[in-house]
């Protein structure tokens, strides 16, 4: 817990890629490499069935190649290309892995014709299968959808298609034949290392070996019969064997029939990296100027989740302007803005000052909503806390131990570059940030350790 925190560099299943003799071996999903409501089997997370009497691939293409789409972003710089999906159901339903969508906040999905659709969110989603159903917006007309197989496994050396956009070369297609179908247990070592990382540690999914090439850009594209119907989701490629694997379209059946209660915006699964990325982007001192606006006329005081979201906003912006290492902010904001920046956070910090906290039910209050978020890594914090000790390192750093008021819950604070000398037993108003998820243990007895969650705050204000 030394020096003010920084966040993590951006290394989602996006870029995870061995390096030579790492014993992850050269797994990789086959995506960008810089990119990333409802419920039932029916309704709105109804899909085409398969007609019996489905017609050949090859006659069935131009249809098929209708119902493919590719996830695209603004960059910082241009537009990122992320991955493939398809669609599953005419109303506008887009199947992909979420791996593709995880990395960013907001995203479009373009179809051949050009024609694009930006996605309002999230009908379904499992990270532990890297799978997830979008919904597009604003559709005014039916969509060409991809019919879904069984959950039978392909015979071996059955024929197949991969669609997709390997290495940026849009809507492209490459035949090959099924290996084998096995669960995530029986692939290699390095293989099952990879997809616990992918998958959020889970590894009870089922897989479609094949030599249908692909690349990066395929990632949530189908891998089809002959046919045309959709035998799973191209995911991940091992690049030692040059075996493709796309996932079982079993997990795609089981995730339609458990879709999310309402539709949710992509920003509320992104990427802990995404977000921060969205919020810097949208940091500006005007952004913070009218935070405190919103903060002054709820007089500090929450009714709700989403009143306490404003003070984490405002207590994020504060700490992310006066300790800027914190989420590597000279890489994204000028010198300009990050004074202007300071600027605002000084004149939040002098308005909290002049404010007087003698309400114990606002203490009661605000605490109730921090305790929810001081485990979140990278949240925003907002809280009133109790000096229990301040200890010293080795090397002359400095940190305190601060009970969460009214709670049981212990916080870590370093405090190097802290001009505020804290007090044990003094309360304090805290302005801060989770530490991205770290923790720290603490007390005498070993066999009971005791954990606190370490928060980055450059405004710590002492109460009367």
């Amino acid at each position: 817990g030394r020096g003010a925190p920084r966040a993590a560099a951006r290394q989602g299943p996006l870029v995870i890629q061995a390096v030579p003799g790492s014993p992850a071996g050269d797994a990789q999903p086959a995506a960008e490499p810089n990119g990333t409501g409802g419920g039932g089997s029916g309704g709105v997370l109804g899909s085409e069935t398969a007609s019996p009497a489905a017609v050949s691939l090859r006659e069935s293409l131009p249809r098929i190649e209708q119902a493919i789409v590719r996830i695209e972003a603004d960059g910082p710089s241009d537009l990122d290309s992320l991955g493939s999906g398809f669609v599953i159901d005419s109303s506008g339903l887009v199947a992909t892995s979420y791996h593709v969508v995880a990395e960013h906040t907001q995203a479009r999905a373009r179809f051949q014709d050009g024609t694009a659709f930006d996605i309002a969110g999230y009908v379904a989603l499992a990270p532990e299968t890297d799978l997830a159903i979008v919904k597009l917006r604003d559709v005014t007309r039916p969509l060409p959808a991809l019919p879904l197989a069984g959950d039978e496994d392909p015979g071996r050396l059955a024929s197949v298609v991969a669609i997709g956009h390997p290495q940026g070369i849009n809507f492209s297609l490459f035949d090959g034949r099924v290996s084998r179908v096995l669960p995530s247990l029986e692939l290699p070592r390095h293989s099952q290392q990879f997809l616990q990382q992918l998958m959020h540690g889970a590894l009870d999914q089922t897989w479609i070996q094949h030599t249908a090439r692909i690349s990066a850009g395929n990632s949530g594209g189908p891998l089809l019969n002959e046919r045309g119907e959709v035998l799973g989701i191209n995911t991940w490629v091992d690049q030692q064997t040059g075996f493709g694997y796309a996932l079982h379209v079993r997990h795609l059946h089981d995730l339609r029939e458990r879709g999310l209660e309402q539709l949710r915006p992509l920003d509320k699964f992104a990427r802990q990296e995404a977000r921060v990325a969205e919020m810097l982007r949208r940091l500006t001192a005007s952004r913070v100027e009218q935070l405190a606006g919103r903060a002054r006329q709820m007089r500090w005081q929450p009714g709700s989740a989403e009143d306490y979201e404003t003070l984490q906003q405002l207590a994020w912006a504060v700490t992310v302007a006066h300790l800027p290492g914190t989420f590597s902010v000279g890489e994204g904001i000028d010198n300009q803005r990050l004074g202007e920046l300071i600027a605002a956070a000084d004149q939040v910090v002098r308005a909290l000052r002049q404010e007087t906290w003698t309400e114990p039910a606002q203490f009661t209050i605000v605490n109730d909503f921090a305790a929810r978020n001081v485990g979140r890594p990278l949240a925003g914090l907002f809280f009133f806390g109790t000096v229990e000790r301040v200890v010293d390192g080795e090397d002359g750093e400095r940190a305190a131990l601060m009970r969460l008021a009214g709670t049981e819950q212990m916080l870590f604070l370093p405090l190097d570059g802290q001009l505020t000398r804290l007090v044990p037993g003094k309360s304090y108003l805290v302005l801060g940030v989770n530490y991205d998820g770290h923790v720290v243990r603490y007390g005498d007895n070993p066999l009971r350790p005791r954990t606190a969650d370490v928060v980055a705050s450059s405004t710590l204000l002492p109460l009367d």
